[in-house]
Parts: structure tokens; C-alpha cells; sequence
């Protein structure tokens, strides 16, 4: 049996073809994220062609930055060509059974059973790159709440009337966190425009970059600790770009376990799957579904 995983991000899209009998990729290209709707559902329409007569895959998931409620998206900044559209009206028009879910949701599912979370319960995985969001796993499947938009701890309020984020309200951790917010941070302070991202930023090593970036770690110790707080996982699972911050863990762990009620303990991995996790769990979500 095979199935594909599309995962749509703000930079680049991905898709694998799976095998499940036995498990390996047969197949996986990444491409830039075209700049409107038209093209990137375009994009989608090439892919799903080649997966069924190709690789004859009869269904696919897909992951999405943002959530559904009444078969709209919702939520989504970093692909502002999809706020508000009506995702059904597309997959309708497939030849294959699709099942779309938000980006951070099947990262979690993924490394949960696949990866850095297998065997823990519940496992919370945190995307933390241009966006911030998470996923929640509780006994091997997503919670997504009442409206589906559990796990939009990005979009949390840490500073009342702070800087505006690009979701429209003031104060959410991703402006303060987010791959973006600590560019212009950076640039704020008299970083050398130059640096465009964190990768870079992290290179130079400078007096100013290590400021910005413990700032960043700050907030978002914060926002786990309040995570772990609410929802009492056995592990966190870090992935997305910042994860890759030397020994991130470590001092994302140390600074949120201060912040933690008494007799809580967390346990925060980087994730083992790599920047694929959200597109293998788009596959495998379409296994099961």
C-alpha cells in the first residue's frame, strides 16, 4: 500500500510517496512555495497526478500552517493566499480520498510514532521556525479540540498590546519567538542587515545575535512551560528550523522547568525524522484515515 504526504509550508513544499509494506520512501521532491493560490494549487494538482499514475497511490495527506473550521482555513500568516478559502471545494475535484491537517498536528503524529516520542504518552511536538505552533498526541491520536485549533500556542498572548504579529493581534509569542520576529529584532539593535536569517544570525555569533537569541529562548521557555502546565505531557518534541540551535534542548529545558508547577518534571527532545517529520506524518495520517 502507498500513500502521499504533501506538506505545505511558507518556504517550501514537500511531498513523499510512502510504502507501507514494507515501510520506505519511494519517492520525495521539495519546491519552492509559489507566491498565489493558483499556483501553488497547481502545484498540488502536478503532484497528485504523478502519485496516481506513477506510483498508483489511491489517497493523501495533507498538511496545512493553520486549521479548518467549517471547511475553511483559518490561521494561516505565512500563506496568507489561504486565509479564509474553502480547502473542500478543491479536494472535492480529486481523483483520491484527501485528508488535510495543519502542519504542527502531524509533526507530532509522526514523531510520536515514529520518532523522538515513540513510547511516550502524551507527547506534545513544537514546531518552532518561521512560525510557532503544536501538535498534542494523547493515546497515539491528534486532539484538536472543540473549533480543531488546539495546539495554536504560538498565538498565545505573552505581552498585553506588544508587538504586532503577523496574525493580526499584538503581544503573541511568535512575535516575540518566531524565526522572523528575531531577524528584525536583530536588525532592530544594529545587526548587520545582511543577516536575513537565523541560520546566519546564529553564525555570526555576535554580541547582538546571542542577545536576540536568548530573548527568543526566553519566550519560549515561557510558552512550553505553560504548554506542559495546561496539557502534563510525558515528552516534548522540538522541530522546525530553530531546532537546530546548538543544544536548544537543553537550555529550552532548563529554563522551563523553573517556570513549572511543583512536582512537574519535562523532558524536551529534538526530534529524530528531521524536517520530513510533518510530511511523513501527512502520509501516515492518510494511511489511517
Amino acid at each position: 500500500m502507498r500513500t502521499l504526504g504533501i506538506d505545505i509550508g511558507g518556504s517550501k513544499i514537500e511531498y513523499i510517496v510512502l510504502d507501507l509494506k514494507p515501510f520506505r520512501i519511494i519517492d520525495r521532491q521539495r519546491y519552492k512555495t509559489p507566491r498565489t493560490r493558483k499556483k501553488v494549487l497547481e502545484l498540488l494538482d502536478s503532484i497528485l497526478r504523478l502519485a496516481v499514475e506513477e506510483y498508483k497511490v489511491d489517497r493523501a495527506g495533507i498538511g496545512i500552517p493553520g486549521y479548518i473550521i467549517n471547511r475553511r482555513i483559518y490561521n494561516s500568516p505565512n500563506t496568507p493566499f489561504f486565509e479564509g478559502y474553502k480547502i473542500y471545494n478543491w479536494i472535492e475535484k480529486q481523483d483520491i480520498g484527501i485528508v488535510v491537517e495543519n502542519d504542527a498536528n502531524l509533526f507530532a503524529y509522526a514523531e510520536s510514532l515514529l520518532g523522538a516520542g515513540k513510547g511516550y504518552n502524551p507527547v506534545i511536538g513544537v514546531i518552532w521556525g518561521t512560525g510557532i505552533g503544536a501538535g498534542i498526541i494523547i493515546n497515539r491520536e491528534i486532539y484538536k479540540g472543540f473549533y480543531g485549533s488546539a495546539g495554536e500556542f504560538g498565538h498565545t498572548v505573552i505581552k498585553p498590546n506588544g508587538r504586532k504579529c503577523n496574525c493580526g493581534k499584538h503581544g503573541c509569542l511568535e512575535a516575540y519567538a518566531g524565526g522572523g520576529a528575531i531577524v528584525k529584532r536583530f536588525h532592530s539593535l544594529g545587526g548587520s542587515k545582511k543577516v536575513s536569517s537565523v541560520e546566519v544570525l546564529v553564525k555570526t555569533n555576535s554580541k547582538i545575535a546571542r542577545r536576540v537569541l536568548n530573548e527568543a529562548i526566553n519566550y519560549m521557555a515561557i510558552g512550553i512551560a505553560n504548554l506542559v502546565n495546561i496539557i502534563s505531557p510525558e515528552i516534548v518534541v522540538l522541530g522546525g528550523g530553530l531546532s537546530n540551535i546548538p543544544n536548544i534542548d537543553k537550555k529550552l529545558g532548563d529554563k522551563a522547568s523553573k517556570l513549572l508547577v511543583k512536582g512537574i518534571n519535562i523532558e524536551i527532545r529534538r526530534n529524530m525524522l528531521g524536517d520530513s517529520a510533518g510530511v511523513i506524518g501527512a502520509a501516515l495520517i492518510a494511511k489511517k484515515e
